[in-house]
């Protein structure tokens, strides 16, 4: 008899899950019938990332951030950075940012360099049905700010507001970044762009990143250089 493979469920990050629940008002989620239940520590976890997002309030129910988060179709540290950029003023280009990582197939793209045609319409796709979504829920909309001064910075700090939890940092300066939450070591992914340059630069001192993958060689994808003062 073949081997079943284990439910996704008992995998992944589970806030988005958690979070929709908590939308649905299912306040007692150990009590959920879950086909493959979870591991409680998943759950746990999932909790306190949204506390820490913002996204619970003292009585452990969404908090107003909480409920936009919900309403958007992200992972919450996306979706709470999508909220922070209409604070830092860098709307449009986190939308742009949302719709390529909630893409899928714009990895296979990264990956091998070429663009995707089918890829990027679909990110076009999703980053307007994201746009329709902030209107409806009446949040601001900055106009784009490329080339403006603070610009990259601002659209950083909107990412760390979301990423927070994702930061790591070099702690030889040789590219051995240790994950601040996690306090595993891990190097970047071979495709970064910060290893494809000629000659290599120094390694950033700090990154944030979207995707850790455990393997023989740890790694991290997807990276931004930050610094600790934003």
């Amino acid at each position: 008899m073949p081997l079943s493979r284990t439910a996704e469920v008992t995998q992944v990050d589970l806030s988005r899950l958690v979070l929709l629940l908590k939308r649905l008002d299912i306040a007692d989620m150990g009590q959920c019938k879950f086909l493959d239940r979870p591991a409680p520590e998943a759950l746990m976890q999932a909790l306190e990332d949204l506390d820490y997002l913002a996204a619970l309030d003292d009585d452990g129910n969404l908090s107003e951030v909480g409920i936009i988060m919900s309403e958007l179709p992200l992972e919450p540290p996306l979706a709470k950075a999508l909220i922070a950029s209409c604070e830092f003023d860098c709307v449009s280009e986190l939308l742009t940012i949302a719709a390529m990582l909630t893409d899928n197939e714009d990895e296979a793209w990264c990956r091998s360099h070429h663009f995707s045609q089918a890829a990027l319409r679909l990110a076009g796709v999703i980053r307007a049905e994201l746009l329709e979504l902030m209107q409806r829920i009446e949040l601001p909309v900055s106009p784009p700010a490329f080339g403006c001064q603070d610009n990259s910075t601002n659209i950083k700090r909107a990412l760390i507001s979301g990423f927070f939890l994702k930061v790591a940092h070099d702690v030889d300066g040789s590219g051995n970044y240790l994950l601040l939450t996690h306090r595993h070591v891990a190097q970047l992914h071979s495709s970064s762009s910060y290893c494809s340059r000629h000659p290599c630069p120094h390694p950033p001192a700090w990154v944030i990143y979207h995707d850790f993958t455990v393997s023989h060689d740890n790694c991290i994808r997807t990276v931004s250089h930050i610094h600790p003062q934003m």
